[in-house]
């Protein structure tokens, strides 16, 4: 299951972490402009999107890998968000 928007897990913050840290890697501040260029696109575009802005061309893949994958995985193993793991369903 993927929550790309936010409603069962709250991964967003995780990601905006993980993005300053792989910016300071390479001498680069993540900033608000940077966050609006990657937010809500694809591991794919954003990896692509990434190697532009480190001027990394050669390691899209690389730099779209690693460590933005491991800060979702770290969010998701908190757990739902509050609320989330409620059930709907209602009757018997």
């Amino acid at each position: 299951m993927f929550d790309c928007d936010g409603l069962l897990l709250e991964t967003e913050s995780c990601w905006t972490l993980a993005e300053e840290e792989l910016f300071a890697v390479h001498g680069k501040v993540f900033g608000d402009e940077e966050k609006r260029t990657l937010l809500g696109t694809s591991l794919f575009h954003g990896s692509r999107i990434l190697a532009r802005l480190l001027e990394q061309p050669d390691r899209a893949d690389e730099l779209g890998r690693d460590p933005l994958h491991e800060a979702a995985v770290n969010a998701a193993s908190e757990g739902p968000r509050r609320g989330a793991d409620r059930s709907t369903r209602r009757g018997p």
